[in-house]
């Protein structure tokens, strides 16, 4: 059996990402129903745990975001009050798939077989090469002197 504590982490991290995304929705754009994305993205990580090779976490995954997608649709079409409805349609639609989809990439990337501890260092290999690209990014906007963050509204800082 595989050790859960990366599944934990991957959870915790999507559910918590698919609300902060969900808070970032543009003015005007309405409130979306962010217990239904965090369900949402919760399937899509344990469908990956669950899934014993790339071509059934394809499956699982497409399975899931079909069954998400309906009633997430429903929602979209009946109670929804706000305006613009193509940029909530697309954080509706398309965030979990961002969010859930693909941290759960890590589940599967730590399964790739090769001999000996090749998975695990890919998925090593992966959160370095996404840390090392955040902190050029961070430390390249601190040098060009903009320290002011998009909108202190959607920062943990605020």
């Amino acid at each position: 059996m595989r050790s859960p504590w990366l599944t934990i982490l991957v959870f915790l991290l999507a559910v918590r990402g698919i609300l902060e995304l969900y808070r970032m929705v543009p003015p005007n754009a309405g409130p979306l129903p962010a217990v239904s994305g965090a369900f949402w993205v919760a399937a899509l990580v344990l469908g990956a745990q669950a899934a014993s090779g790339l071509t059934s976490f394809l499956l699982i995954s497409a399975g899931v975001w079909s069954i998400g997608a309906f009633p997430a649709t429903l929602w979209f079409i009946a109670p929804y009050t706000g305006g613009r409805y193509p940029i909530a349609g697309i954080y509706l639609l398309a965030g979990p798939i961002y969010v859930g989809f693909l941290l759960a990439h890590s589940l599967v990337l730590r399964e790739v077989d090769g001999g000996g501890e090749i998975g695990p260092s890919w998925l090593s290999f992966a959160v370095l090469a996404a840390f090392a690209n955040d902190t050029g990014a961070f430390y390249t906007v601190r040098r060009s002197g903009d320290n002011e963050p998009v909108d202190p509204r959607m920062t943990i800082f605020s």
